[in-house]
């Protein structure tokens, strides 16, 4: 079995408490996953790790890697898009699902197809869609909204990110980042492969090879900078960080000024996938190796074997 991905959003939230301004951030090991999964997601509060599998949805405990619990989706071909405020979000060949939630029944499933990526909302949920009808960005909450856009956006799109407070959704395609909302789709001007958005900044953060830039709502620049490699995966932090992750390092950045913060941190291979709190997973075809991300001085506790579902 292989891992079935949807173009990646470049960020993710990660919590570090505010006294790293003053020293070195570190990344220590929690536990890992020896799995085959098709999407992984965070809880909102780092807890538990989402796993889409072979004909299953696993959660696991993050801090020991043991089996609490486990979903089925209406269909085998099923994966995780999306992690938001405790509410993780699946997708099957026969829509967008809620898993691990206390909402009703009813309202746990979304029948739309063509999904080519979602998030959660606020609201509900984003998705951009290439159905029957073209390209398009679709939005539910409680009812569904739809806006048409360019086919070109749906067929070399490299990034996609919505506003989880509204009804707005960024696409970063053909190199370049294009605006979304119920009046349709413009081109911002700016380059960007990668594209992703967090309340607690002015608006979208972009990735374009080597470089990180932070744009308002408007889509004017706020600052830019070059790291060592193309960005692979990175991540805004609540406290005025962003988390950038380069080959197997992590960078981290202020998010107000765009100064680099310390080092470089050496960090596992694999897509970065973070939460709200210090855990962050990286995640390869074959294991989720949780981590926790402080500052200060390092504690060592004894990590637990890691969990081997390949067997």
């Amino acid at each position: 079995m292989s891992r079935f991905w949807s173009v990646s959003v470049i960020t993710s939230i990660l919590v570090i408490a505010s006294a790293c301004r003053s020293e070195q951030v570190f990344v220590q090991e929690r536990t890992s996953l020896w799995a085959e999964t098709r999407g992984v997601a965070l809880s909102g509060n780092g807890s538990l790790v989402h796993a889409a599998m072979m004909d299953t949805t696993c959660e696991f405990d993050a801090a020991t890697g043991q089996l609490t619990g486990d979903w089925d989706m209406p269909t085998d071909a099923e994966r995780i898009v999306d992690g938001y405020g405790g509410a993780v979000l699946g997708q099957s060949s026969e829509g967008l699902h809620l898993v691990s939630t206390a909402e009703p029944e009813r309202n746990r499933n979304w029948e739309v197809s063509g999904v080519l990526d979602a998030q959660l909302t606020d609201r509900g949920s984003t998705a951009l869609v290439a159905d029957d009808r073209g390209c398009a960005v679709v939005w539910r909450s409680g009812t569904e909204t739809r806006t048409d856009v360019p086919d070109a956006l749906c067929q070399e799109r490299t990034g996609f990110a919505a506003d989880r407070s509204g009804e707005t959704a960024w696409i970063a395609s053909g190199g370049m980042l294009w605006h979304v909302d119920g009046s349709g789709a413009v081109n911002t001007g700016n380059r960007a492969t990668g594209v992703s958005w967090y309340d607690a900044m002015p608006g979208p953060l972009t990735s374009d090879g080597d470089e990180l830039r932070l744009l308002d709502e408007a889509g004017a620049e706020r600052w830019s900078t070059q790291l060592a490699g193309d960005i692979g995966s990175s991540g805004g932090v609540a406290n005025n960080y962003i988390a950038a992750k380069t080959g197997n390092e992590l960078t981290m950045i202020d998010a107000l000024t765009g100064l680099l913060f310390g080092e470089p941190i050496g960090v596992p291979r694999g897509d970065l996938v973070t939460s709200g709190s210090d855990l962050v997973a990286f995640v390869t075809e074959d294991i989720v190796a949780v981590r926790h991300v402080g500052c200060g001085s390092q504690k060592e506790p004894t990590p637990p074997p890691p969990m081997n579902l390949l067997d």
